[in-house]
């Protein structure tokens, strides 16, 4: 199973692109707690698609929060003889929680946006 939640705030604005035919990518960096609050942050990037990429687009800024919901994919390439990876979360849903930050109010959420209203955090 390849499932993941993460809760956090986006470090920077997300960057929202049109790729090949009709489709929309958002690609951004999610920092979200350690296990210890003093511990520090966790940085991981991320990537959405389409109808969930244009949702983070328009609304989500830096220092937005949002509980994001995907699966991880690792990628590995090589350029000039040199080979890289790194492991990113492919956003499937995703919701604005909390305030602050620079989300701008939303009209209405997209129906593929993440649900949180039945779900206990703590």
């Amino acid at each position: 199973m390849n499932n993941v939640s993460l809760i956090g705030r986006l470090v920077a604005d997300p960057t929202t692109r049109s790729v090949g035919d009709n489709l929309t990518v958002c690609n951004f960096t999610l920092a979200f707690d350690k296990k210890k609050k003093d511990a520090g942050a966790n940085f991981i990037d991320c990537s959405a698609w389409n109808s969930t990429a244009k949702y983070l687009g328009e609304y989500a800024k830096k220092g937005t929060q949002v509980a994001l919901q995907g699966f991880l994919d690792h990628q590995i390439w090589e350029k000039d003889g040199k080979k890289g990876s790194k492991i990113q979360l492919v956003v499937n849903e995703a919701k604005m929680v909390g305030n602050g930050g620079g989300a701008k109010k939303e009209e209405e959420t997209p129906s593929d946006a993440l649900d949180l209203s039945n779900i206990p955090f703590n």
